[in-house]
């Protein structure tokens, strides 16, 4: 369905832009089920689905169909469930880690590692808006379809910036915690659950505790 949307937004008179960003979004999803050295590494379905839904809640509800511009805060429901996204991969990553030998800390201090890149990336990001805003944006708006990334109707520049903050950090810390969650179940299965098996697979770890 996603790639379809990002194939019609292509269609002459379209913004083509997010056609684009969709599609290679999709295709990068894809990148890891590729040969490499005697058998093909899939991308684990676990993470799999997170991916597009990412891409479905950025560009399909956020750009096609107008979310962004046309609901209050949707794009602080972005930051806050993208942030827990990420939290969450990063907390299954760690987890197998922690499984296979190759990583020892306990699952508060995971919990504490994932919010921290996640605020990591998010300051990045807002980073990269004001760079846009402030360097690219007055020069190129009449040839690139892109408008001013930070501020709102209804919020300041600085003050949209910090409420994306705190968004990013409320969903990084309901990502972490759930991981924690799920971690605490694998433990009580003894660790061999499906999605630490996956996720080990993609990674290429072998030994087991």
């Amino acid at each position: 369905m996603i790639i379809v949307l990002g194939t019609i937004i292509l269609a002459p008179g379209a913004t083509k832009a997010f056609g684009v960003l969709i599609l290679v979004a999709v295709f990068s999803a894809y990148l890891p089920q590729v040969y490499i050295p005697n058998h093909f590494r899939y991308l684990p379905v676990e993470l799999e689905i997170k991916f597009l839904v990412v891409i479905f809640i950025t560009f399909v509800l956020g750009k096609i169909f107008g979310f962004t511009e046309n609901i209050i805060n949707y794009d602080k429901f972005m930051h806050f469930s993208i942030s827990l996204i990420v939290a969450l991969i990063g907390l299954m990553f760690m987890y197998t880690g922690y499984v296979y030998d190759k990583l020892k800390i306990n699952y508060w201090v995971m919990a504490f590692i994932a919010v921290m890149v996640v605020m990591g990336i998010g300051s990045l990001l807002e980073i990269y808006q004001y760079a846009v805003d402030t360097f690219i944006y007055p020069y190129l708006h009449n040839i690139i379809p892109m408008g001013i990334r930070q501020g709102t109707e209804y919020m300041s520049p600085l003050t949209d910036t910090i409420v994306d903050m705190f968004s990013n950090l409320i969903g990084a810390l309901f990502g972490a915690i759930i991981g924690v969650i799920l971690s605490k179940k694998a433990d009580s299965k003894g660790y061999f659950v499906e999605w630490v098996e996956s996720i080990a697979k993609f990674t290429g770890l072998q030994r087991i505790r």
